[in-house]
């Protein structure tokens, strides 16, 4: 008849395995990698020129004059970033255009370019669109913006 080992020698392996186990897991769950969640949170990086980018959550409450770039980008909802792909989601600001102070015009679904020729401050409306599900992803969010 084999000789089985007694569990109670093992039970100090079995624990150790599942304490690595586990805390394997819990700092998957906190990982700062990017994510394939769904957006929580919208930020937009103005590009302009040589300037140095201007970062904001949200939609930017200032705009430079000229011509800037704005790149839309997001996290989910244990802000970790996430990738998102032009061909699902859609960025849209209203309105488009304000005659005399300002024109958007959409570069790819995640990236529009602005030209500011006047100084106004203006309200706009914005929403990020998940066009393969045809619904509302964040937003509509009005905000005012300085348009310089």
């Amino acid at each position: 008849m084999a000789h089985l080992p007694r569990m109670d020698c093992l039970t100090p392996f079995l624990r150790r395995g599942a304490g690595m186990l586990f805390a394997g897991l819990a700092a998957c769950s906190n990982s700062s990698g990017p994510s394939n969640g769904v957006p929580a949170q919208i930020v937009v990086t103005v590009v302009q020129g040589v300037a140095p980018p201007i970062t904001s959550i949200g939609f930017p409450t200032t705009i430079p004059h000229g011509a800037s770039t704005l790149q839309f980008s997001a996290y989910d909802s244990a802000s970790r970033p996430i990738t998102l792909d032009p061909a699902r989601y859609q960025a849209t600001v209203t309105p488009v255009v304000v005659p005399g102070v300002y024109q958007f015009t959409l570069a790819n679904n995640l990236t529009m370019g602005v030209n500011v020729t006047t100084a106004a401050t203006l309200s706009v409306q914005w929403k990020l669109v998940d066009v393969i599900a045809s619904r509302t992803v964040i937003g509509p969010v009005t905000t005012n913006v300085v348009f310089q």
